[in-house]
């Protein structure tokens, strides 16, 4: 229905500001943000396509535009500029994510924010313009449909004239600068992205402010857990690793990874450009680990509770 505005020009986002609130004892979250967007493109845009998540609950604001079209089905809504976005032209676009589990659910929709162990990234926020990652992706079911086989990927050309600054990751920004102010349980230690400003007590709550020590891709993650903390320091680069305190086994294995890879990266491929290397433990509610700005979030089922039983086993840790 919606794919015609694939390729429809839209904003694009330079820098982004978070307040956000996690309520580990309710599983509740209040996320707002602030973000910057421009219009890069040489034509006016007269409406924001975005995508929204269901499970979460949304409000926005975008300077000069109202609603034209929401479509809580398929999650998707349409602003109408008025006047429309010129070229080279920057706006603000406020919005509110939020979640608060209701009664007693017959499913777990959102596993992202627990008692201890809240884990989510910023694509529970709105995204601007069409998204391919929530279409059919199965053959299969895109032939029963009558749809055709997906483009796996874009063609190769040696002069890009669209759409060339889109990366894997998103298609609705580039380099941003990312600050963050979260607040979570006295007892919990949350962690955004970048370096470490600040921290207070207020209320009976713990606040922390975190800032980008360099522009980076518009992906990253938030967490928040009763950490314990290992640091070091490697050629003035912190090196952290956040852990459940009973989970420490592989814990000094782990710093050790950090530092030998920064020592072999900046040899042979240039110097790191954050101001720390954080590997953070989450629960094995999903089993995988990703790579943010400074910061890399990380199963506990595929590294910090496996057991090297075997002398010539291949120590994946």
């Amino acid at each position: 229905m919606y794919k015609p505005f694939e390729k429809l020009p839209q904003p694009r986002i330079t820098s982004i500001r978070y307040e956000i609130d996690i309520f580990p004892e309710r599983r509740e979250l209040l996320l707002k943000g602030d973000q910057e967007i421009v219009n890069p493109h040489s034509q006016p845009i007269n409406a924001v396509h975005l995508i929204v998540d269901r499970d979460y609950s949304n409000e926005i604001q975008i300077d000069g535009a109202a609603i034209e079209k929401d479509d809580p089905r398929l999650s998707y809504r349409i602003y109408k500029l008025s006047p429309p976005m010129q070229p080279g032209e920057k706006r603000r676009m406020r919005f509110t994510t939020a979640f608060a589990p209701k009664g007693i659910q017959n499913s777990t929709p959102v596993v992202e924010v627990t008692a201890n162990g809240t884990f989510f990234n910023n694509g529970i926020t709105p995204q601007i313009g069409y998204q391919v990652g929530g279409e059919i992706s199965q053959r299969n079911d895109r032939k029963k449909r009558g749809l055709p086989e997906r483009e796996l990927m874009p063609v190769l050309e040696r002069n890009c004239t669209a759409n060339c600054a889109n990366t894997y990751l998103s298609n609705n920004s580039d380099w941003v600068n990312v600050e963050t102010v979260i607040s979570t349980a006295a007892d919990q230690i949350a962690i955004a992205p970048g370096t470490l400003e600040k921290e207070w007590n207020k209320d009976g709550r713990r606040y922390f402010q975190y800032r980008l020590d360099h522009e980076s891709l518009n992906f990253y993650s938030f967490l928040s857990a009763r950490y314990a903390v290992a640091r070091e320091e490697w050629n003035g680069i912190r090196t952290e690793v956040y852990y459940n305190p009973e989970h420490s086994w592989n814990v000094p294995k782990m710093m050790k990874s950090i530092q030998k890879s920064l020592d072999y990266y900046t040899k042979n491929f240039g110097p790191y450009t954050h101001k720390q290397a954080r590997i953070i433990e989450f629960p094995r509610i999903a089993s995988f680990a990703q790579a943010f700005p400074g910061t890399m979030p990380y199963s506990e089922s595929i590294g910090f509770i496996a057991k090297m039983e075997k002398p010539d086993d291949i120590d994946m840790v």
